[in-house]
């Protein structure tokens, strides 16, 4: 191999880390011509100049003690584990660089130091987005975890609202003639409702409570709720509007929206603490673009045209720990929590595909933006809901199947004094045992989507491949667009939400039976 002889002065010339060479006084002695190009100056700019010029104002008196003290004692700090310290080019622009200092001994005594710099602006850069991208992972991640358990939970709940209210339904109707005992009853059918709210709320914080999809413009429903968004704040708040009347329409289920401004405006009004203040409802559109959506912290939804809602006000503001709680389910800045607020807000826009903007200083006032991808199409008209006679015939028969054993009871009485014959299966295997048995003989399937031992969609598929025509109505607590997705197509005869009262059950059932 052909020896190649590079003095050091070339070896300097030629590295692309910038390397000076500073005095015991701080003066720099020499630098290459990467330390030219990194901090903008020209030769001559440096040479014999105090080091501390490249370094920001506000840090050069800490810079200069810091050289001081070194100088006393120096040592080597090599490169990797040398001090991150902030640069000042020439123009004045500031940027993170890293300095590894390696003392110069002449004679036995530090006649000055070499001191190598690394632009780590990009390795900051990179460091910044991954530290973003594990936050956002990590909320996610929180949010999936909270909204798996509270959908869990509130399909629990529903299954025994469904036997409460049902059942309670059934003793009203045979108590006609005990109207104080019919009074306590109706309490409890109405406390169960209300029941029945909070778990819809839980479902909508889950992402999973979409039930009844259609076009909505929210312009038109903010003018519908005027009235009841007046009566809901504080004697003190003036409510505006600020409405935009051509905005596109979402597709949304329109009670959930409701539910949204009806949040938000509430939760305006509490930020105005008592004091006169104002809360501006908005709507409008525009496209949203994928920086947008990546800026916000969303970048798994599609760029597009997007309709939002935004309620702002004049209150206390948020600082950034609390914008930063201010969707986890119950966290309030008051001495107690309420309910889900802003939680099930944050619920019902992750199960829209949409997202949220929150604008907020502390003693600034707040604006709270949901945005809802605009709809590709839509129809003007609203079919009525077909009606169904309520009184089944005896030589239909039903096999009810639940693994909650006080709502088979309720569905089999229920049906049986509609005049159907009932059979009733507590599991998956159980009702293909049955229904193996007992095929010919029957009309329809009332199905649990969620059971233990096999799921809805296993059993449905069994069930039409031992008698491809039979109607099948599946049961759940979950919403309905969400559970019969995976069944378009497939010959589904019909849905039923928990919990459900005796009306409910039979329309839907009679409806499957003629269709």
């Amino acid at each position: 191999m052909q020896h190649v002889d590079i003095g050091l002065t070339d070896f300097l010339q030629s590295l692309p880390l910038a390397v000076l060479f500073v005095n015991t006084e701080g003066n720099i002695q020499g630098a290459n011509p990467a330390t030219y190009k990194i901090f903008g100056y020209e030769r001559d700019d440096l040479n014999g100049k105090s080091v501390e010029m490249l370094v920001p104002e506000s840090f050069r008196g800490g810079h200069e003690q810091h050289r001081k003290n070194y100088m006393n004692q120096p040592s080597v700090r090599p490169m990797g584990i040398g001090r991150d310290l902030l640069g000042r080019r020439r123009d004045g622009s500031e940027f993170p660089i890293e300095v590894s200092l390696h003392p110069v001994v002449v004679n036995g005594k530090t006649a000055m130091v070499a001191a190598i710099v690394t632009d780590i602006s990009e390795r900051k850069r990179v460091e910044s987005e991954r530290r973003s991208f594990d936050a956002q992972v990590q909320e996610q991640q929180k949010f999936e975890s909270l909204g798996l358990m509270a959908g869990g939970v509130a399909h629990d709940f529903n299954n025994l609202l469904a036997i409460i209210l049902g059942n309670a339904g059934l003793a009203v109707r045979k108590l006609q003639n005990e109207p104080a005992i019919q009074l306590y009853l109706e309490r409890v059918q109405q406390a169960a409702e209300r029941a029945s709210e909070l778990a819809n709320q839980l479902l909508a914080y889950s992402g999973k409570g979409r039930f009844v999809v259609g076009p909505v413009n929210f312009s038109q429903l903010a003018h519908q709720m005027a009235s009841l968004l007046e009566a809901s704040i504080s004697k003190k708040g003036t409510l505006h509007f600020n409405l935009n009347e051509i905005v596109p329409p979402v597709e949304a289920d329109i009670t959930q929206i409701r539910q949204v401004l009806l949040n938000l405006v509430i939760n305006a009004s509490e930020a105005l603490g008592g004091e006169r203040g104002l809360i501006t409802v908005s709507t409008g559109s525009h496209f949203v673009d994928q920086a947008f959506l990546s800026n916000g912290q969303v970048p798994d939804l599609a760029q597009g045209t997007y309709v939002f809602l935004e309620v702002s006000d004049t209150g206390c503001g948020m600082d950034r720990e609390t914008q930063e709680r201010v969707f986890e389910p119950f966290f309030t800045t008051k001495a107690t929590g309420r309910g889900l607020g802003l939680a099930a807000v944050m619920g019902i826009a992750r199960g829209h595909r949409g997202f949220i903007k929150v604008y907020s200083e502390a003693g600034q006032g707040t604006s709270i933006k949901v945005y809802f991808p605009a709809s590709a199409a839509y129809q003007t008209e609203n079919p009525q809901p077909a009606t169904a006679a309520l009184v089944g015939s005896k030589r239909q028969t039903i096999l009810v199947v639940d693994d909650e054993p006080l709502l088979v009871h309720f569905a089999k009485e229920v049906l049986e004094e509609a005049g159907y014959s009932v059979l009733t299966a507590h599991d998956g295997r159980e009702a293909l045992s049955v229904f193996r048995n007992k095929a010919p003989d029957i009309h329809c399937v009332l199905l649990d989507m969620m059971m233990g031992d096999m799921n809805g969609d296993e059993v449905f598929r069994t069930l039409r491949s031992i008698r491809a025509d039979i109607k099948v109505v599946l049961t759940s607590g979950y919403d309905e667009q969400e559970m019969t997705a995976q069944f378009v197509g497939r010959g589904l005869a019909g849905f039923v939400r928990k919990p459900y009262g005796a009306p409910v059950l039979l329309a839907k059932i009679a409806k499957a039976l003629e269709g």
